[in-house]
């Protein structure tokens, strides 16, 4: 490629005309890499949220991990009260809303689920009181 580009520099794609171009002005091969120009600026990139809602959505990923986890502490384990044991009936402070700063404001939110969790079937996002509702 180097010596195609050395008979036409336009034989070869534009970023390694530069590199080439580096390579000849003495740059080291490890230097001579030029990324090309971003197509947008760092405000105008499509899809960048702001720090908040990336937070609220990370805290609805550990809030649907809590429940996977520690799930079982709020679950109806003797629906019929055959046993008679006394069962713990704490509810796991990382189970309730307020623990990730959420409350009933955000109950109509709608969230990004993560891909590894399967609670949402085929819909990407659901609402905060969905995902209670299906976690519970």
């Amino acid at each position: 490629m180097y010596e195609s580009w050395k008979e036409d520099p336009k034989s070869v794609h534009a970023s390694w005309d530069a590199y080439f171009r580096n390579v000849e002005g003495g740059a080291a091969p490890g230097q001579a890499y030029q990324a090309p120009p971003a197509a947008f600026g760092a405000a105008g990139v499509p899809g960048v949220l702001p720090v908040a809602t990336i937070s609220e959505h990370l805290k609805v990923q550990l809030l649907i991990r809590s429940y996977q986890t520690r799930g079982h502490n709020i679950a109806d384990l003797d629906p019929l009260g055959i046993n008679s044991a006394d069962l713990d009936d704490t509810i796991p402070p990382e189970l309730e809303l307020s623990f990730y700063g959420f409350g009933e404001r955000d109950l109509d939110k709608e969230f990004v689920l993560p891909p590894t969790t399967f609670i949402g079937g085929e819909k990407p996002s659901l609402t905060l009181r969905e995902i209670l509702h299906r976690l519970k």
